[in-house]
């Protein structure tokens, strides 16, 4: 599995702002961007191997 430097800060940053919205106890916005994290990752992974088969 390949990573660019970009993919990391973008799951960094919404990893970030996920556990900002839950130390402000917005739980909802915490989940949100969480799920929004883990499908960005997953999209990521698709994309690459969709690539790779082409």
């Amino acid at each position: 599995m390949r990573y660019s430097l970009g993919q990391d800060m973008i799951f960094v940053i919404m990893a970030l702002i996920s556990a900002l919205a839950l130390l402000s106890q917005h739980a909802g916005v915490s989940a949100a961007f969480f799920i929004i994290s883990i499908l960005f990752i997953i999209y990521e992974n698709r994309i690459y191997a969709y690539l790779k088969e082409a």
